[in-house]
């Protein structure tokens, strides 16, 4: 199960064997070996491709499939992934806010008030659509990373 995990998680980063085999400092023929179940990677290996794959040593040698190593029933994610989402998580509100701005700007000046609507719901449509196309739902997922 591990040969099949390790090209599976190479395969997902985009590597040749040749290119793990560089990252980790070994040959090529180490790798194929690692893939074919021939030979096991030493300890300094398996901690170098726990890191470079993003998870736990024990992660990798256990026998369980990759779409079932899970933390608390929420799917691992890689480093990339939770940059990502961290960089969502810190603009999302100030990308709502903006475009809570930008609406008001357009109620106020192209509509021209032509639709009789009175001026508070033009100031409060902008922030009521902020708060809830944004602001609720980055809250929402910042109370479930705290879990």
């Amino acid at each position: 199960m591990f040969e099949e995990k390790l090209k599976d998680l190479r395969k997902r980063k985009n590597l040749s064997q040749e290119g793990l085999a560089n990252l980790l400092g070994v040959s090529k023929q180490s790798v194929y070996k690692w893939e074919r179940g021939v030979n096991k990677p030493d300890t300094e290996n398996l901690k170098k491709m726990a890191s470079l794959f993003d998870m736990k040593v024990d992660d990798l040698l256990n026998d369980e499939p990759l779409s079932e190593i899970e933390k608390g029933g929420v799917k691992v994610l890689t480093h990339k992934e939770k940059k990502n989402l961290k960089n969502y998580l810190r603009y999302m509100p100030l990308f709502g806010l903006i475009t809570s701005l930008l609406l008001a700007v357009l109620f106020l000046t192209v509509l021209d008030f032509d639709l009789n609507i009175p001026l508070t719901v033009y100031i409060l449509l902008p922030v009521i659509v902020y708060t809830f196309a944004f602001y609720l739902p980055f809250k929402i997922i910042q109370k479930k990373r705290e879990r």
